[in-house]
């Protein structure tokens, strides 16, 4: 584009009887290019909109089903995992999960729903108790599914919980040896992929294995999770490391 702005000006400019031209010209390429630029803003913007609107679609479709087929044998191990590890957990707490609730997450692992598909069985159970870690609640409003079903397609999630980024930016220093600059995409991403869960769609196998390197190394013996969840959390913050861009 800027080629092209230098190419019209010395053309114009090399005879003055085109100057009017050239202003008139100008003026219509800089009102192009702006229109251009703002349409590029509203593009994403409307891709954002698509985003949520997406997700809560599925969310709302995900929540009103009551039937589903068991085709595969490994999800019921991960459903009974999820049960001892979060739903079980929540009961020693005098804190109930709804039967529907239990319902519309089993249906979750074992079909998903069409943005969290890229991802497998285990992945979407995890996703569930990366939820359950960061807000301390079982997924049961039509938000905090629509949620699970970002953080399952690698977007952001519109909930927050800013004492367990807190949490995360601890171990962002013990990694990177400094504080994360949260006006900094990458910063940002590392932070919030360690401490929501976000899932990467496709699995960069050799990324992850130079994380876990590098987090065994920074770490050391320093600990912040509590013994059950520091594996979940590890992984988590693997996947930061891979895949947010955030150096030293």
């Amino acid at each position: 584009m800027r080629a092209m702005i230098k190419l019209i000006t010395k053309t114009m400019k090399k005879n003055k009887k085109w100057k009017f031209v050239y202003a008139r010209n100008l003026t219509v390429l800089f009102v192009l290019l702006f229109s251009i630029g703002f349409s590029l803003v509203a593009k994403a913007q409307t891709d954002r909109e698509t985003i949520s609107q997406t997700t809560l679609r599925e969310a709302q479709n995900l929540m009103n089903k009551t039937e589903y087929v068991i085709n595969y044998p490994e999800p019921d191990w991960l459903v009974k995992e999820l049960k001892e590890q979060v739903i079980d957990d929540l009961s020693r707490q005098g804190r109930e999960v709804p039967s529907v609730a239990v319902r519309t997450a089993t249906i979750f692992i074992y079909e998903g729903t069409e943005s969290s598909r890229p991802i497998g069985f285990g992945e979407r159970m995890s996703v569930i108790k990366s939820f359950y870690y960061t807000f301390n609640r079982f997924p049961i409003s039509e938000l905090d599914w629509q949620d699970i079903i970002k953080i399952s397609a690698g977007r952001w999630p519109t909930q927050r919980n800013l004492e367990k980024e807190n949490e995360m930016k601890i171990v962002f220093e013990k990694i990177y040896l400094r504080q994360p600059n949260m006006d900094n995409a990458n910063d940002d991403a590392m932070i919030t992929v360690a401490t929501y869960g976000l899932r990467p769609q496709i699995i960069d196998y050799e990324k992850q294995k130079v994380a876990w390197h590098y987090l065994e190394v920074s770490m050391g013996n320093f600990k912040i999770f509590p013994d059950k969840w520091e594996y979940q959390k590890k992984w988590d913050i693997i996947r930061g490391i891979a895949y947010s861009g955030a150096i030293r």
